[in-house]
């Protein structure tokens, strides 16, 4: 399978650039050789205990699926608040 070429070669991109393409993250990633994997992401703990987290994990668990990183709101960095 040959490679896409979804660059144009001689051309300056910026960042914002790479979201006005008309490609999937995956795909952008793949022409620099990165592939994109989601998975959970396990940070510090804290010893407080935050009243609002366990709703807060569970909104994100529900929603986080049905996010699109090629949607034009995520392009564009919109995120919108209940």
């Amino acid at each position: 399978m040959s490679k896409l070429n979804l660059l144009q070669e001689g051309r300056s991109y910026t960042f914002r650039s790479y979201f006005e393409l008309p490609y999937e993250a995956d795909e952008i990633l793949a022409e620099f050789g990165y592939a994109l994997k989601k998975s959970r992401l396990t940070l510090p703990q804290d010893s407080q205990p935050l009243e609002f987290l366990p709703d807060l994990q569970q909104r994100i668990e529900e929603t986080l699926p049905c996010i699109s990183l090629s949607d034009e709101a995520a392009r564009r960095g919109r995120w919108f608040h209940r």
